[in-house]
């Protein structure tokens, strides 16, 4: 039975659409935002290419966005599947780490040889840590701050089933 492209439900009335400059196979809820083919070639919007071939599958899906300054990795450039990256919760491990062993921002500081307002702007999101400073409070509060980067919007589901566009539109909104 075709899937739906866009939302992934199985449809026996799945139909070939013009949506966006793409040819997909949609269910009639989602067929609704497309042309059909038909429709698009008669507005010259295909042209003469056939339409089985008119958009080629592409067969990798992109790695995750950065988002981060210039040097390295920065804004345009993309993550490798397997490179390490700093943790999106850093501050809450950091902040539930410290208050577990008992310690105070000041502690902390001391025991790491840094000055408390870093704690406090690293417990507050205000600021990342470099790669020497995580190497301290890893050590220090027996955490882990860096994550290996997986394939983009590649959940571990219950159900096998193929990525959808309507998977990567919930992955863009994060």
């Amino acid at each position: 039975m075709p899937q739906c492209e866009m939302c992934g439900q199985d449809s026996p009335m799945a139909k070939r659409v013009f949506l966006e400059g793409s040819l997909l196979m949609l269910c009639p809820k989602c067929a609704r935002f497309g042309k059909s083919t038909e429709a698009a070639v008669a507005d010259g919007e295909i042209g003469d290419i056939p339409v089985e071939r008119a958009v080629p599958v592409r067969k990798s899906i992109p790695a995750p966005y950065t988002g981060r300054g210039k040097g390295g990795k920065g804004p345009g450039d993309y993550l490798d599947p397997g490179e390490t990256v700093l943790v999106e919760d850093f501050h809450k491990r950091i902040f539930d780490a410290r208050n577990k062993l008992g310690w105070t921002q000041e502690e902390l500081a001391r025991k790491i040889n840094e000055r408390k307002s870093i704690i406090a702007k690293l417990e507050t999101k205000d600021i990342k840590p470099n790669d020497e400073l995580r190497k301290k409070l890893e050590k220090a509060l027996k955490i882990v701050l860096m994550e290996k980067v997986g394939p983009p919007g590649l959940n571990i589901r219950e159900e096998k089933r193929a990525l959808t566009l309507g998977d990567m539109v919930k992955l863009n909104k994060k």
